[in-house]
């Protein structure tokens, strides 16, 4: 296998529909069109955090070897989740979408949070095709999810997250990580295992010594104020992503994205005045730079208002 982990987009929110581990609460062909749709608006909208991770030794179209999609939430929903609302937390949030009901942050409200007192996430869906989940051949990727789940859900205040269990590797791996279990449901079979909801406040993360998850509460706000496009531009190319790949990600031509280049590059020469370099490619050699700081820096990559 060849992985490389980047940001989902929307063309190919259809290939993931096999990663999800809750996919027996979307048995309809509607369920699961609806499903896409509310997917596609949430990234419209920037309150959702989408990745994906490739092995490109697959053929194109073949190629998504997990998919993991968090969204923000109001506390009012986290209250019902963990009190009140059945197991289904994705199918749960999808029937509010449906009939325009609350539980879900608007962008300027994420921005705000993420400025403020924090933000309350749900990973609402995530995992890989049943034919990796339970099989030798997904082993290089469960040894490195955590590693990616910390990557992929970094750069946010979080103040409460929430993810739900479907099978005994989910609730195996939610416990080692440092996740608590919220709510137990002994008695809502699902594929034959039960479903458990965890969840973890700043509060408990500062007292889960040594846990992988308790790295995501780290947060530093951001320093360079990039736009939504730039955003997307440079998680694209954290990922991996050549311009021409980039340019066909994000249906912009290649001239528009080095147009995008040089904005981005701005913004950060005002902290980091460059040099010119010896060989006189002083815009590769910025770049270079730049990605290396927001590897370590996701939180340039997230909505704020400061």
């Amino acid at each position: 296998m060849l992985l490389r982990c980047r940001p989902a987009v929307r063309a190919e929110l259809e290939e993931c529909l096999p990663c999800i581990r809750d996919k027996d609460y979307f048995k309809s062909d509607q369920d699961r069109c609806d499903l896409v749709k509310m997917w596609t608006d949430l990234m419209d909208r920037e309150i959702a955090c989408t990745s994906v991770i490739e092995d490109l030794e697959r053929s194109q179209g073949q190629r998504i070897v997990y998919f993991c999609l968090n969204v923000a939430v109001t506390e009012a929903f986290v209250h019902r989740a963990t009190n009140s609302l059945p197991p289904g937390i994705g199918f749960n949030l999808l029937q509010n979408w449906r009939n325009k009901g609350d539980g879900l942050l608007t962008r300027e409200q994420v921005a705000a949070a993420n400025a403020g007192k924090g933000l309350s996430v749900c990973v609402l869906h995530s995992g890989m095709p049943d034919s990796l989940m339970y099989s030798p051949e997904g082993d290089p990727i469960r040894d490195r999810i955590t590693s990616w789940i910390v990557e992929i859900m970094g750069g946010y205040r979080y103040r409460h997250l929430l993810i739900e269990s479907y099978d005994e590797w989910q609730d195996a791996w939610s416990l080692n990580a440092g996740f608590l279990l919220r709510t137990d449901y002994p008695n809502f079979p699902h594929s034959g295992a039960r479903v458990g909801l965890y969840g973890l406040t700043r509060e408990e993360a500062t007292e889960r010594q040594g846990s992988a998850i308790k790295l995501v509460f780290n947060y530093l706000p951001p320093r360079f104020g990039l736009s939504h496009v730039e955003r997307m531009l440079c998680l694209f190319a954290c990922g991996g992503l050549e311009d021409s790949e980039i340019a066909e990600k994000l249906s912009i031509s290649p001239s528009t994205v080095k147009q995008r280049w040089k904005g981005v590059i701005e913004k950060f020469n005002l902290t980091f005045p460059s040099e010119p370099s010896p060989d006189g490619k002083r815009g590769s050699e910025k770049r270079g730079r730049i990605l290396e700081y927001l590897r370590h820096h996701v939180e340039e990559l997230r909505p704020y208002r400061g």
